[in-house]
């Protein structure tokens, strides 16, 4: 048994900007795009005065570029093209509204060759709550760290104390093993590449 996304949440087509012709600023308001990088998250811009955002706890779909990356958005939000709201109808925890983003993303493949999913978003079914697997509810969700800086003021520092040194000094340097993905099983080591994102974490062996 499968439901319709409308069925589960209201659908809406997001306020729609051009970053370009938004001011961008470090603490300002998250701004979603059609990128499958960073929770959808491509930049954070001032408020606009009178432009109301995207509730928070709502579900980001992208209806064009990255076609139907699905993200929850915990904060409010601004948006930009082809990007649909999903706020949903009844009481959904985070980590069911995740495994609904996961659902969603699971249609990725029915548009491609630029099909978009716009117009039949609302119609694509998705698990009932009740059919939910048990073990998302157990799922640990990580903790987000506080955004407040550890320190209060900037600390000064003194050159003359400076002086110069070679790495090996400090450090023993030693070639990390290589392990092809085909020989790789699945555990709770994280496994560090040269990847520039996730503190180079890639997945986690045995």
């Amino acid at each position: 048994m499968t439901v319709e996304v409308q069925d589960y949440f209201d659908v809406r087509y997001g306020v729609n900007l051009e970053l370009v012709n938004l001011q961008q600023e470090d603490n300002g308001i998250n701004f979603v795009s059609r990128t499958s990088q960073n929770n959808g998250v491509s930049a954070k811009v001032k408020l606009i005065l009178n432009k109301k955002t995207n509730p928070a706890n709502t579900i980001s779909v992208s209806c064009g570029g990255s076609v139907m990356e699905s993200f929850l958005q915990k904060e409010d939000y601004y948006s930009g093209r082809d990007i649909y709201i999903l706020k949903p109808k009844i009481k959904l925890s985070d980590k069911q509204l995740l495994f609904y983003c996961l659902c969603l993303k699971a249609n990725k493949y029915r548009y491609n060759y630029g099909r978009q999913p716009n117009k039949t978003l609302k119609q694509i079914r998705i698990p009932p709550i009740n059919e939910i697997p048990s073990w998302i509810n157990k799922i640990k969700m990580p903790e987000i760290p506080d955004k407040k800086p550890i320190l209060s003021e900037n600390v000064n520092l003194h050159e003359k104390k400076w002086g110069w040194f070679y790495i090996t000094d400090l450090f023993n340097i030693k070639k990390g093993e290589r392990l092809v993905k085909e020989k790789r099983v699945k555990g709770k080591i994280p496994l560090i590449t040269a990847s520039s994102e996730n503190n180079g974490v890639v997945d986690f062996i045995s």
